[in-house]
């Protein structure tokens, strides 16, 4: 048969001339003719030429392929649907839908044959050994698979960096840099350096570096609490880039207390101020469980009582009455190192509310002397910025004093004469708001050298009377 395979009874016996074959099977379709040989005569014979259909489809044979190929490169491949004995089932009418080993894969849709037969692409994306199946959509015991296709990772393209959750502040620790192409393939020819950054602004990094097979194992060491990620960047293509998960950086043990306060405030008025404490990186201590004691340069302010802070941090009111530059200083009730000073906070003095005059405790009579006038606040504070006029009296009724005056930032020199011996005083006064005043101290004023006599004798003498 031509090529074909003959199956069944190969001999048979004439009868009337008529030898009948039964049970003749053939597995290869195509055209045939069969032959026939009498075993005891040369006479011979041949069939006329007849086809062999192929059977239904069993399965489907997947090939084409190349191997090995690259992530991410489409190549074409066939399909072919055959019945059991190999032959193409060109009569097969289904529908062919593909999967892959590769879960990134991109496949084909759904689609048919011709005579049994199709060509299709496909992309493979994940590196290794994977395989490529048809299966018809109504019945899934026709289907094939593809021999091991060999995918190699494409060029680098990012890195990944996978670094632990989380960290301790000052403390080092391992993380990951791997090579990866843009399907996320390791690629481990990758020969470049590595450079690394990170969001922390207080950290001590690897050095430059290259990997081995496309990856490394480094340490690092970052002391700013808070989220962090680490960063590797290709020293001479800087797209090809990768930053860490965020790395949650916990502060350590309080080792001192930040205290900031206002750059300036008024005299007598509250205002709010903040106190944290900090780790040796400056990190808030929030675990920080002690008592905070206040003190302040104002001998005159008014401090919270003892406290404690919530989350490391407080936000507290003190009040400061001494004019000047001056500070707060919060300290552990327990631990003194643990404390802190605040930045110089310029305290103003309040308004003015009274004078002040001051003048020398001895004059004579007739000699003018110079005395000074403060504009004050009612916590004693030079009020710099009065700028009322100030008018002058004085107990010695003969006084020669100056006339309506004002000050220069709240104080001012004056020339005053008194006449009457004895303890006098100056007083200055507002001359609008006559409760902004002041009295000088007791000025004991002497008589100047005798000048002439004074006698005083009775109005009236009767004569004869001494």
């Amino acid at each position: 048969p031509n090529g074909g395979t003959l199956f069944g009874t190969t001999t048979a016996t004439v009868v009337n001339g008529v030898a009948t074959f039964n049970n003749v099977s053939m597995r290869k379709a195509g055209n045939y003719t069969l032959g026939a040989t009498a075993t005891n005569a040369p006479a011979a014979a041949t069939s006329d030429s007849f086809t062999i259909n192929p059977g239904a489809a069993t399965a489907f044979v997947v090939a084409g392929f190349p191997s090995p190929t690259t992530a991410g490169d489409a190549h074409n491949f066939n399909v072919t649907a055959q019945d059991t004995f190999g032959n193409t089932a060109t009569g097969y009418t289904g529908t062919v839908h593909f999967t892959s080993t590769d879960g990134q894969s991109g496949l084909p849709a759904n689609s048919t044959l011709t005579n049994g037969g199709g060509v299709f692409s496909a992309t493979l994306k994940t590196a290794g050994s994977q395989t490529l199946t048809a299966t018809d959509t109504a019945n899934s015991s026709i289907t094939g698979t593809s021999t091991s296709i060999t995918v190699n990772a494409a060029a680098t393209d990012h890195f990944a960096v996978v670094a632990p959750a989380s960290a301790t502040a000052g403390a080092a620790f391992d993380f990951t840099v791997t090579a990866k192409d843009p399907f996320n393939n390791t690629t481990t020819g990758y020969s470049g350096t590595v450079h690394f950054t990170t969001s922390a602004g207080n950290a001590t990094l690897p050095a430059d570096s290259t990997l081995t097979n496309g990856a490394g194992t480094f340490s690092a060491t970052i002391r700013t609490a808070g989220n962090q990620t680490l960063t590797a960047t290709d020293t001479v293509t800087a797209s090809i880039a990768g930053s860490s998960n965020a790395i949650a950086v916990s502060p350590t043990a309080a080792t001192h207390i930040a205290v900031s306060a206002p750059s300036s405030a008024t005299a007598g008025s509250a205002f709010s101020f903040t106190v944290t404490a900090q780790d040796q990186f400056n990190n808030t201590g929030t675990g920080y469980a002690g008592t905070v004691h206040f003190t302040s340069s104002d001998g005159n302010a008014t401090l919270p009582a003892d406290s404690t802070l919530t989350n490391g941090a407080g936000t507290f009111s003190a009040t400061l009455r001494t004019a000047g530059n001056r500070t707060i200083t919060a300290t552990d009730t327990v631990a003194s190192t643990i404390n802190g000073t605040s930045n110089t906070i310029a305290v103003s003095p309040a308004a003015a509310t009274h004078l002040a005059v001051a003048a020398s405790p001895n004059a004579t009579a007739g000699v003018s002397f110079d005395f000074g006038v403060l504009a004050l606040d009612q916590f004693n504070n030079l009020a710099t910025g009065y700028g009322g006029t100030v008018h002058f009296t004085s107990s010695d009724g003969n006084a020669s004093l100056p006339a309506d005056s004002t000050l220069t930032g709240g104080a001012g020199t004056f020339s005053v004469t008194l006449r009457t011996a004895g303890n006098q005083t100056i007083t200055a006064t507002d001359t609008i708001t006559s409760s902004i005043t002041g009295t000088s101290n007791t000025i004991a004023v002497s008589p100047t050298a005798a000048t002439h006599f004074t006698v005083v004798a009775p109005g009236i003498v009767a004569p004869g009377i001494a």
